[in-house]
């Protein structure tokens, strides 16, 4: 059984296992290359349009993720004392919801 902290996965994980995805399609699309049946080329031309799509979707992700991090990195720099000061805080707080008993 997967405690809570491990049903969650890394942003790596879920680029990885987008990628895996990808490769599958691309396969099955090599695979089905030969099939003149309507459907099969329909569903083809629908997968191809979905992993451009998707492909597109986690480029603009991965760059605003990269714009957010670079964001806040800089806001810390330029405010140290208030950034230590939050995180203190917000610690204090889940620490005491956390610990408190009903």
């Amino acid at each position: 059984m997967k405690t809570r902290y491990e049903r969650f996965e890394t942003p790596d994980a879920v680029v990885h296992d987008f990628r895996s995805l990808l490769d599958d399609a691309r396969s099955l699309i090599v695979a089905t290359s030969e099939s003149t049946d309507e459907k099969v080329t329909a569903a083809r031309r629908r997968l191809e349009e979905a992993m451009s799509n998707g492909r597109e979707r986690l480029e603009n992700l991965q760059e605003y993720t990269r714009e957010s991090l670079d964001t806040a990195d800089a806001c810390v720099r330029r405010h140290p004392y208030e950034s230590m000061a939050i995180a203190v805080g917000l610690g204090a707080v889940f620490g005491y919801l956390i610990t408190r008993r009903d």
